[in-house]
């Protein structure tokens, strides 16, 4: 994965400002492209001159924001290309990503939390992330003031799947060009209790010297992947945990960007399922780059 051309996409939110200082570092760093998108999806409601007043208003309003915007960028030594389509916005989003051959798409994480702290991801983030061809890059609704500098690691997740090396494959690349050592993580979920057959009315506790077989596993498993990798530092990290992704939001360092392989068709085509992926998506406080699983096929 080589950072060349960054797609942003913004709706002028606070949020999606929150994003701009995470990609000047970025391009700055590699050099890349950046290419800033508002869609605009208003259009096609014009039914009475009060309501076309209020459009040209908004109109006006959204030329002002878009200044704020490339004025931030320019201010910065990075001069984006402006795209303003109308239509629905992920789908514009999506078939511009095509038609750049953007290397990352960038979108902050919209959502609000509910009474008990799960966050609903907002939906066009949401439906981005089930189709975009490419890897994603998504920013928290704050940002660490850590993060306002380049990030200092990337932080990997890895189950020893092919997706997952393809993914270390790719993380690699991206950390050479951005001068970035890796935190290679992988998360055991070690079951505490063995399931009750049919007749026992309590599960048993698995024996230590299974889990200790297990652990010895994976780190054997997660040693192997690191060596791999002989173009910049890796180092593995084993946690222990109930959870995958909370292990991993848990595990981030402030300064660290978050890389994690999505398995599955698309980049999160059943949300509702609690992937790791998903569920990591919302969890997240740190930025957070996903790789579609179609993307891993085909690179």
């Amino acid at each position: 994965m080589r950072m060349e051309n960054i797609l942003v996409a913004t709706d002028f939110s606070l949020s999606a400002e929150t994003a701009y200082s995470l990609v000047v570092q970025l391009a700055k760093r590699t050099n890349a492209d950046v290419a800033l998108l508002h869609v605009d999806e208003s259009h096609g409601f014009h039914s009475s001159e009060e309501l076309t007043d209020y459009l040209d208003r908004i109109a006006v309003y959204r030329r002002q924001l878009v200044d704020k915007a490339l004025d931030f960028f320019r201010r910065n030594e990075i001069e984006p290309v402006l795209h303003q389509v109308s239509g629905v916005a992920s789908e514009q989003i999506v078939a511009l990503a095509g038609d750049l051959d953007a290397d990352l798409v960038v979108m902050a994480k919209h959502g609000a939390r509910t009474s008990s702290e799960h966050l609903l991801l907002g939906s066009t983030t949401t439906r981005v992330l089930r189709s975009c061809p490419v890897p994603m890059l998504i920013v928290p609704q704050q940002l660490s003031p850590h993060l306002a500098q380049p990030p200092q690691r990337l932080l990997v997740s890895t189950d020893f799947s092919d997706d997952s090396r393809r993914g270390l494959d790719h993380a690699v690349t991206l950390a050479e060009q951005l001068s970035l050592e890796i935190g290679l993580i992988h998360v055991l979920r070690l079951p505490y209790l063995i399931p009750a057959i049919p007749g026992e009315l309590v599960p048993a506790h698995v024996p230590g010297s299974l889990t200790n077989r297990w652990q010895t596993d994976a780190n054997s498993q997660l040693t192997s992947e690191a060596r791999r990798v002989s173009t910049v530092t890796v180092t593995p990290q084993l946690v222990l945990g109930t959870s995958v992704a909370v292990e991993l939001a848990q595990q981030a360092q402030p300064a660290d960007l978050l890389v994690i392989p999505s398995h599955g068709k698309g980049a999160l085509r059943a949300m509702a399922l609690g992937s790791n992926t998903a569920s990591l998506v919302k969890l997240a406080r740190n930025p957070l780059i996903v790789l579609p699983h179609a993307y891993l096929k085909r690179n």
